[in-house]
């Protein structure tokens, strides 16, 4: 009985996940195609951001769909764009004291990503190319993915997985939300300043999601992190190579990422998560299948911050011990 009602219920979430993505899945075969990515990236906040509570839900979805619309507007500047990756960072810090950072990473990440790429650009759709259109629309897709999502997976109730906030202490809340802050600002400085207009939001991601509340966390993290990005990373180009059409690479990447969500929901490896997710926006994120150049720079954006935050973390671990010592002795008389 236990098989079947774990079968029964994976099947139900694979089925409530296939819908939910159905307007992205949509929205691929409109002249709005190159524009799928943002309401799938919107379906995946709204998704993971609902498991923690309805509320929450909502309110990453709207913070996420805001955050795309500020990025928009300082991604050419390395100080604005620098400001806007270090209130992230503080942001998801203040959040953990409800437990909801799990939820905050998740509204930041494509945020960050888009930050530095090339604004959107729909061929045959001239609003969508300059002015207000081409900041709003992106915005307008995440918000309209996320509420969808949101809606419909409260609907559902206990018939999916849900997860319980855990919330952390102030003082490891404020490192959290310090480190983040630190490193998402200065990487954000310097990706911006030399790097504009290209997959370097990739970083920032890496960022995102390498940095735990926790050192030994972030050390699990950083190998399935790396793993998983590789491994997705090839997947990506074995079936960019085998089916090298945009249409198919974005169907695919729609699956990758109902795949990744219902991993995310099951609580599987993050290795694993980490695959699909990274299978899935290489290939969102390719619509002119030029895979292979957006597979190596994420792949190697995601090795270099990966070194650069396990450095980043063997220093680090003295400093929070010391700190963490101090306060469990409390003063001396």
């Amino acid at each position: 009985m236990g098989v079947r009602k774990a079968l029964i219920t994976a099947a139900l979430l694979t089925l409530v996940l296939a819908v939910v993505c159905l307007p992205a899945i949509a929205v691929s075969f409109t002249p709005l195609a190159p524009a799928a990515a943002h309401v799938l990236a919107g379906i995946g906040v709204g998704v993971v951001a609902t498991l923690y509570g309805g509320r929450v839900g909502v309110a990453a979805t709207v913070a996420s769909a805001l955050l795309v619309l500020l990025a928009a507007q300082v991604g050419h500047s390395p100080w604005a764009a620098a400001a806007l990756m270090t209130g992230l960072g503080a942001g998801i810090g203040a959040c953990s004291l409800a437990g909801w950072h799990p939820a905050a990473v998740q509204a930041g990440a494509w945020p960050a990503t888009v930050l530095i790429a090339p604004p959107l650009r729909v061929e045959g759709v001239d609003w969508t190319s300059a002015g207000a259109g081409q900041v709003l629309l992106p915005a307008v897709l995440v918000l309209l993915g996320g509420l969808w999502a949101a809606g419909l997976v409260t609907a559902l109730g206990t018939r999916i997985p849900s997860f319980d906030a855990v919330p952390l202490d102030r003082l490891s809340a404020a490192l959290y939300g310090a480190v983040l802050a630190v490193l998402l600002g200065l990487t954000a400085l310097v990706t911006v300043a030399w790097l504009p207009g290209s997959t370097a939001g990739w970083a920032l991601l890496t960022v995102l999601v390498l940095v735990r509340p926790g050192l030994a966390e972030t050390r699990r993290r950083i190998l399935a992190r790396s793993g998983g990005t590789i491994g997705g990373g090839l997947f990506a180009a074995v079936v960019a190579f085998l089916v090298p059409i945009p249409t198919v690479l974005t169907a695919a990447g729609a699956v990758a990422m109902i795949v990744a969500l219902g991993l995310y929901a099951k609580g599987a490896s993050y290795a694993l998560y980490a695959f699909a997710l990274t299978a899935a926006i290489v290939l969102l994120s390719s619509p002119r299948g030029d895979v292979y150049a957006i597979d190596l720079q994420r792949v190697g954006f995601t090795l270099a911050m990966a070194v650069l935050i396990t450095v980043l973390a063997a220093g680090y671990e003295p400093v929070l011990r010391a700190v963490l010592r101090r306060r469990s002795t409390g003063p001396r008389s």
